[in-house]
């Protein structure tokens, strides 16, 4: 488009007047002119470009207001004209109308409703030179939207195409208005807590969810934890990493201001190699840095690799004690496998795991069994160790774990072990009151 076809309006006067003896010379046109009642014929351009208007008129989501914006959009709509390219088959020409807007819920649900329904195809890009301005940013990310009208032939249908480009990709085509907010939202949010994020000392186990591009589940968890500056006492990390006291710990042991930890919630999806994670959260993770940190400063990885591979759904359950749960197989990168037991209700935290090895099965195939000889946790051991010559009492409250385990993870009752379903304290103050004699009392919390 050439300047010189530019054609610009406003209601003021006096920015008329200024617009004029700046820009005039290079031969651009100022009028003075209510949008809502454009005195141009009908049919007299190409493009509308609209560079915050909509966000200035639609402040309230109210009937009045959104009647004004459906008089705006009517009135621009009429203003188009057909020009020379084809696109797609039949079509005749096309029109556009675009709009540099921050997209507050109200004003994207009537752009996703009014211009599919004049079967108008809608793309959204993110604007990131808009965000990075040398005042230092606005918390909210900027989007450009591109709604183009497709004329077509009188034998074909109105075509109507959503499309979003938010994270420097080639813009992908999304099946619904509910899927665009929805990607839209969850950008706003991030940028939004990003923001608030770029004090040092702001992160409070602030939990974020990258979602998957073609679907609406999460890829990655992210909670960022800044290092508290005061003394905290040491507990069982292995599971106090699924909580926010865990996460603090470990930002505090970690040594750096601000920490970042990453869970894998899909339990079916194959997240490959470390470097293959890496590189997929690098740019988020960047964003999160606080603000004092150079744009170019290296963010380490740490990782315990426990959740790196390919997980094989075994069982699924539900308890009336414990809910919904179950039992995977997971195929680390350097080929163990391990079976473990993990409620959805804390995804975080895997409530029992045992180590499989390859035995031989009939056929001369070979399987996986549990290896009994393998304690994942540390203090299975001190459990573990003197008890082969005890008789064992073991108590939970839950039968579909009691269940769980004989299922799945080779658990077998014996003469010298008794499995008892039970509130444990229950169990004790009943041992009390029947002096029934216990040398040691093991408790083991997953919960």
């Amino acid at each position: 488009m050439f300047i010189g076809s530019m054609v610009s309006v406003d209601i003021s006067e006096v920015v008329i007047r200024q617009m004029l003896q700046k820009y005039g010379p290079l031969g651009m046109t100022f009028t003075r002119m209510d949008l809502m009642k454009l005195e141009f014929p009908d049919k007299n351009f190409t493009c509308v470009l609209d560079k915050g208007t909509l966000d200035a008129v639609f402040t309230q989501d109210d009937e009045h207001t959104a009647r004004m914006v459906d008089t705006m959009f009517t009135v621009r709509h009429r203003r188009c004209c057909d020009g020379s390219a084809r696109i797609g088959p039949g079509a005749k020409g096309w029109r556009r109308y675009v709009c540099v807007s921050l997209l507050q819920g109200h004003i994207l649900k009537k752009l996703l409703e009014w211009f599919p329904q004049q079967g108008w195809m809608v793309r959204i890009c993110r604007c990131k030179g808009a965000e990075n301005s040398d005042s230092g940013g606005i918390p909210f990310p900027v989007f450009i939207v591109v709604c183009t009208k497709f004329e077509l032939l009188p034998d074909r249908k109105p075509m109507s195409v959503l499309e979003v480009s938010l994270q420097d990709e080639r813009p992908r085509r999304l099946p619904s208005a509910d899927a665009v907010r929805q990607a839209v939202t969850g950008l706003q949010q991030f940028a939004f807590t990003r923001h608030g994020l770029a004090a040092p000392g702001s992160g409070e186990d602030v939990r974020l969810e990258l979602c998957d591009a073609d679907s609406d589940e999460a890829r990655f968890t992210l909670f960022v934890v800044d290092r508290w500056r005061k003394k905290t006492k040491k507990a069982e990390t292995e599971w106090l990493f699924g909580t926010p006291a865990g996460r603090r710990q470990l930002a505090e042991t970690a040594g750096h201001d601000r920490l970042v930890v990453v869970h894998l919630p899909d339990r079916r999806r194959r997240y490959g190699a470390l470097q293959e994670v890496q590189e997929q959260l690098s740019g988020s993770v960047l964003q999160l840095r606080p603000a004092h940190l150079r744009d170019d400063v290296q963010v380490p990885f740490l990782t315990c690799a426990g959740d790196l591979g390919r997980r094989e759904l075994r069982h699924r359950g539900t308890s009336a004690v414990s809910g919904d749960y179950v039992v995977e197989d997971v195929h680390l990168e350097h080929g163990d496998v391990f079976r473990r037991l993990v409620f959805l209700s804390n995804v975080n935290i895997v409530q029992s795991e045992a180590k499989l090895k390859p035995v031989a099965a009939k056929g001369g195939q070979r399987s996986l069994a549990v290896d009994a000889e393998h304690l994942s946790c540390l203090h299975h051991r001190y459990m573990a160790a003197g008890l082969g010559l005890a008789a064992l009492d073991v108590v939970d409250i839950d039968p579909e774990m009691v269940a769980v385990a004989r299922d799945w993870f080779d658990f077998a009752e014996d003469r010298r072990l008794t499995v008892h379903v039970a509130d444990g304290v229950h169990f004790m103050r009943d041992c009390k009151t029947q002096a029934a004699c216990r040398g040691l009392i093991m408790v083991s919390v997953g919960r």
